[in-house]
């Protein structure tokens, strides 16, 4: 069995001539129902704005539902984050090595908020070898403090692999507030 699209156009014709609006005069297909035909193009005009905007109204939910659900399973793991009673110790210590007048504790102090950075991220379910990949997968809407945790990334690093980096205890302070934003984004501390 094959195709015959010779056949398929003559019973589209026979349709359209059962409508009287088209007919064949001296051997040529002729159009005869002007009137209907344009009434017939204003109705697949009304049918294509009308799918257009269902398809416009599908595509709002969806994306409605997509953040819904984001929020739910943010909601979810926020939920499994253990809860330090009075405050965390951790963070507690970081601010307690800022207070310090030496330079190596504030370096301390940075290099410890990373750490509790990436220990956060992974219980958010960010998966990647190092804090650098698991921040890459975070989307910006998923953080909105994104910007902060990656300036306070990269001065991190700094600390971390130029031996000759000063770090001052204002510089310190500023990079440990903006882990610290992050921290409260999350109820971490």
């Amino acid at each position: 069995m094959y195709l015959n699209p010779e056949y398929f156009f003559y019973k589209v014709f026979l349709f359209f001539q059962t409508l009287g609006l088209v007919d064949i005069v001296n051997n040529q297909v002729v159009v005869t129902g002007a009137n209907y035909i344009f009434y017939f193009k204003l109705l697949l005009i009304f049918i294509s704005v009308f799918c257009t905007f269902l398809i416009i109204d599908f595509l709002y939910r969806l994306i409605t539902v997509r953040k819904e659900e984001r929020a739910w399973e943010l909601e979810q793991v926020l939920k499994n984050i253990p809860a330090q009673e009075n405050g965390n110790s951790r963070w507690l210590a970081v601010e307690n090595l800022l207070d310090s007048d030496n330079d190596s504790d504030w370096r301390l102090a940075v290099i410890e908020a990373d750490k509790m950075l990436d220990e956060l991220l992974v219980v958010l379910g960010y998966q990647g070898e190092s804090l650098g990949d698991r921040l890459l997968l975070v989307e910006k809407g998923d953080m909105l403090s994104l910007d902060e945790a990656w300036e306070a990334h990269k001065y991190r690093n700094k600390i971390a692999h130029e031996n000759a980096f000063q770090v001052s205890e204002y510089e310190a302070k500023r990079v440990v507030g903006m882990y610290k934003k992050v921290f409260q984004e999350y109820k971490f501390i």
